[in-house]
């Protein structure tokens, strides 16, 4: 072999004796997929694109906030039947997956700033009720005493009492409108929810702190239980020994928003007993993107006038008075398009933890399909609200399911199927990767990398026989330096890793 050829052989490390490394380990995860965003009516995509921009965050990021505030807004007030025995709240749990800084936090501001501007100008009304409460309860009080003194007379005089006039009673003080939680106990929750009818939106910068709560007291199957019931806004009741009555919420409606790191989704979301938790979020996990300069042009305010007009809508009330939600039924063509759809969904089922989510599709395709129509009558400036909907919209949502939805759905469930020795062997390629090593061997990388998954030598030895059977280590003997000659064994890096 000439040096011309030996140099070659060096430059392309698979020809000197080192195969091509399977780089499988590092990709296990789905590709990102685009979302097919001309789902969204004109001024509306170009609001949600707009405001991607000003936070240089992923679209996807801003879509799941928006739809998460669109549909708590519409909230108690409307619900969606294909036909009778099935009903479908517009509750939506939007989880959105990335490591940190990829921009989950900044893409949430300007959906959330919908509802928090509807909170502030409720705010002011909230201020001038509470003075009128304030006078109401003064007069109360006066009425009453001057009462419990004219009863107190008549007692003395053998007299009949005179009945507690009505402006006596003391008059309830009134409840600010709260459209958004963050960190609410459970009970503080069912409280605000008790005098918000119509719902609220739960968001958390990071899911898993509310995940995580559910070990807060006890062992968690309260708070864990009460969750699994607010996606379905069905009737909740607190009994409480603090309490004279209970708290009765008539339809218990919480959407969810949050963004969550990859790692922490497995352990929190995807492992221990299947109740289904999982399968009631719809996932957000697209790849980053670098950082952009915006253009200087105004968020429209179409937008914010329209969730406004959500806000406002009115709920029923039944045959006693009470408010209920107003259901819309799907159109003919509409119902004849999910009969198709549900035969194919059913046909298609996956395996695994996968098919408890796929099982809730169903149901997540008429809430799109609600959200969507309401979307499409505020964009095209309707004056009368949708009476039903339509088969347009029950597409859009179906696309959006098949094309986007589901394919995010395999991405973040991808890690869950991985053994815990590709687990690890991916955790060191990652650490490989980044710190780019010639050598490694187990005491290097237990108190050198400092990796949390391998900290002890049974997880390295698991994370390098497997890196050794995609050809990214070779094993090597090499003096230990001590009197015994004993020999240690390295592994050199294929070079191939780094080209």
């Amino acid at each position: 072999m000439s040096v011309k050829e030996i140099c070659s052989a060096i430059e392309n490390a698979e020809v000197f004796g080192w195969e091509k490394p399977d780089f499988s380990i590092i990709h296990s995860t789905k590709p990102a997929c685009k979302f097919p965003i001309d789902v969204f009516e004109r001024e509306v995509k170009e609001w949600i694109e707009m405001a991607a921009q000003k936070t240089s965050a992923p679209v996807d990021y801003l879509i799941g906030s928006f739809l998460a505030v669109v549909s708590s807004a519409i909230g108690n007030s409307r619900r969606i039947s294909p036909w009778d025995g099935w009903v479908e709240p517009s509750i939506l749990w939007f989880a959105l997956i990335g490591n940190p800084s990829s921009g989950k936090s900044p893409a949430m501001g300007p959906a959330i700033e919908l509802l928090h501007n509807i909170e502030k100008g409720r705010g002011e009304q909230y201020q001038d009720k509470l003075r009128e409460h304030q006078e109401e309860k003064t007069i109360a009080d006066l009425k009453k005493e001057d009462w419990e003194k004219k009863v107190k007379e008549a007692i003395t005089e053998k007299k009949e009492p005179p009945a507690m006039p009505d402006n006596a009673i003391l008059p309830k003080k009134p409840k600010r409108t709260r459209l958004i939680t963050k960190d609410a106990t459970i009970e503080s929750l069912c409280n605000i929810l008790a005098s918000n009818p119509k719902g609220v939106l739960t968001v958390r910068d990071e899911l898993s702190g509310l995940l995580g709560s559910f070990n807060r007291y006890g062992n968690g199957q309260g708070e864990r239980a009460f969750w699994l019931e607010a996606f379905g806004g069905r009737q909740h009741v607190i009994d409480r020994v603090k309490h004279d009555s209970p708290i009765i919420i008539p339809h218990l409606s919480v959407s969810v928003l949050g963004g969550i790191q990859p790692d922490k989704l497995c352990s929190n979301l995807f492992s221990g007993d299947d109740d289904g938790l999982h399968s009631r979020f719809l996932y957000m996990y697209p790849d980053p993107i670098p950082p952009i300069r915006p253009a200087s042009k105004p968020l429209s305010g179409l937008v914010q006038f329209g969730v406004n007009k959500l806000f406002n809508l009115k709920m029923d009330s039944d045959r006693k008075g009470s408010v209920v939600p107003k259901t819309l039924y799907l159109s003919n063509h509409a119902m004849d398009t999910l009969d198709i759809w549900r035969s194919w969904h059913h046909q298609n089922q996956p395996e695994g933890l996968l098919a408890g989510w796929w099982g809730k599709l169903p149901g997540m395709v008429l809430r799109l399909a609600l959200t969507l129509e309401f979307l499409s009558w505020i964009a095209q400036k309707k004056k009368e609200e949708p009476g039903q909907v339509t088969s347009d919209s029950l597409n859009r949502a179906i696309r959006l399911v098949q094309d986007y939805f589901y394919p995010m759905a395999e991405r973040a469930y991808g890690e869950v199927g991985l053994t815990e020795k590709e687990k690890l062997a991916k955790v060191l390629a990652k650490w490989i990767l980044n710190n780019k090593p010639e050598i490694i061997n187990t005491r290097s990388i237990i108190r050198e990398a400092k990796i949390r998954e391998l900290k002890k030598a049974e997880k390295v030895h698991m994370a390098v026989q497997h890196l050794q059977s995609l050809d990214w280590l070779k094993g090597i003997e090499t003096e230990n330096g001590k009197a015994s000659g004993r020999k240690r064994e390295d592994f050199k890096i294929n070079p191939n890793v780094y080209i």
